[in-house]
């Protein structure tokens, strides 16, 4: 697939390993929200760049991050599914001044990067029938957390995109969603001040 001129999302994540079942979800519901929702930004179709860290480890995850932002030239740094790995990551992202969305990692401090925002997801919430039904058509299986929060983060970051007519300047993207409210499969939420999402 010819990815140049395409929005890349540097996608670091667990896809073998013990975590394997976590982190295929939160991936399955980041592809979901980009076939429902953004296959296209500013003319440019998206695409992900996926790096398997196989389970906590942070000297892949950091490597995996530097080497997406400065070999592959990602637009944006996403999944990190545990939290050792995004705490390796966030150092990429502040070093790049790149967007990183943490797509689970719950309980993160996100001041480890002025450019982390964290879209993780409860697991004792009520989600949306819709989204329920197309995520089972999909990947015939039921959504969970991990996949809410990696379609949230899908959705986060693509708004930013849009809102920047495809610039991935971590500041534009940032200032793009600052405050964002919308309408999750978990209910309405917003990013707040520590660039969490919350309920609102």
């Amino acid at each position: 697939m010819d990815k140049v001129g395409a929005i890349l999302i540097g996608m670091v994540n667990v896809l073998t390993g013990p975590q394997t079942d976590a982190g295929v979800q939160l991936d399955n519901g980041a592809r979901l929200y980009v076939r429902r929702h953004c296959q296209e930004i500013a003319g440019r179709p998206v695409h992900f760049i996926r790096r398997d860290t196989g389970g906590a480890s942070p000297e892949l995850s950091r490597r995996f991050s530097q080497d997406l932002v400065a070999r592959d030239k990602v637009d944006v740094l996403a999944g990190f599914l545990l939290a050792p790995n995004a705490v390796a990551g966030a150092a990429a992202s502040a070093q790049a001044r790149k967007l990183m969305v943490i797509m689970h990692a719950p309980g993160l401090d996100t001041t480890r990067s002025p450019y982390v925002i964290q879209t993780t997801a409860s697991s004792a919430q009520v989600l949306d029938r819709t989204f329920v039904a197309e995520f089972q058509a999909a990947y015939n299986r039921a959504p969970d957390a991990y996949a809410v929060g990696g379609y949230d983060g899908m959705h986060v970051i693509c708004e930013a995109l849009r809102r920047t007519g495809g610039n991935s300047d971590g500041d534009a993207m940032l200032a793009a969603v600052k405050g964002l409210r919308w309408d999750s499969p978990r209910g309405p939420v917003m990013l707040d001040e520590q660039r969490q999402v919350v309920r609102h």
